[in-house]
């Protein structure tokens, strides 16, 4: 059952905003194990508030004992999984109050127009509210949580500005992030993710402008009925080929007992790489 497993294609559902911090842990956890685990990944973006709301459920900001802890559950995912995670200066502003809704439909129209160009934006939306360190310092993170050797590390840094933090000539489109914690609900914050994302004017444009449409709209409130039909209650929701629903981005390993293939920590390629080799017969 593993072996065939591991040789078949693995579908995913991740359902996900980007107001969510979790939700950007298993969305590059799930990024990096497409080849350990043969995935094909459906991103689906939805609105996590009005999940909370369908549910009964509260933000863990809300909650008085669960605040202080998340603070700490976030550094040690930043060290643990090199995934810069440093809470906003204003949390309770950017993500209580003005919240992801904008974000969400344009995701929601990439997700209808240009499905291509979808993690890219995802990616941009999380490291303009939540990348908040240097590069060098989340490389940094990179070398407490790998057993790679330096030399080796390059070929798993993601995102590629990391590189140019020593100075290797590595193309990227994107602009090193210092201490960002920007806004994105105005749609001039929405362009400026479009541009960090590669997505060319004219694509960008018209995302943008399908933001107010009624089909962005009703999409977004589908596949947020979809989860909460489905069982969800908070972000993210990762659902297996089965119909299986995983909550939170620290069930990998249940994940990968489920799926018949094992979880190898945050960085799948090292934890192979740094295995030893079988002596030959």
């Amino acid at each position: 059952m593993a072996v065939a497993a591991r040789m078949s294609k693995q579908r995913m559902e991740l359902f996900y905003d980007v107001i969510s911090p979790y939700s950007w842990v298993a969305f590059e956890i799930l990024c990096r194990y497409r080849t350990q685990w043969n995935l094909t990944l459906e991103l689906k973006p939805f609105l996590l508030g009005g999940v909370m709301q369908a549910s009964g459920n509260s933000p863990p900001a809300k909650v008085p004992a669960k605040g202080p802890y998340m603070l700490q559950d976030l550094e040690r995912i930043r060290r643990h999984a090199g995934i810069p995670l440093t809470p906003p200066k204003d949390f309770a502003s950017t993500i209580l109050r003005k919240g992801s809704l904008k974000a969400q439909r344009l995701l929601t129209a990439a997700s209808l127009y240009a499905p291509d160009a979808v993690e890219a934006l995802s990616r941009a939306f999380w490291r303009r509210t939540w990348e908040n360190v240097s590069p060098l310092v989340l490389l940094n993170s990179y070398l407490i949580a790998s057993p790679l050797p330096l030399h080796s590390l390059w070929t798993l840094v993601d995102p590629p500005h990391l590189r140019r933090a020593v100075s290797l000539d590595v193309p990227h489109t994107t602009t090193p992030a210092l201490f960002q914690d920007l806004d994105i609900t105005e749609d001039a914050s929405l362009a400026h993710v479009c541009k960090e994302a590669g997505v060319d004017e004219a694509l960008s444009a018209k995302l943008l402008g399908s933001i107010a449409q009624q089909d962005v709209k009703d999409r977004l409130k589908k596949v947020t009925e979809e989860a909460v039909e489905r069982g969800a209650f908070g972000a993210p929701i990762i659902f297996t080929a089965d119909g299986q629903m995983f909550f939170g981005s620290d069930r990998f390993d249940l994940i990968g007992a489920h799926i018949g293939n094992p979880y190898l920590g945050p960085f799948p390629e090292a934890s192979l790489s740094s295995r030893p080799k079988a002596a030959k017969l």
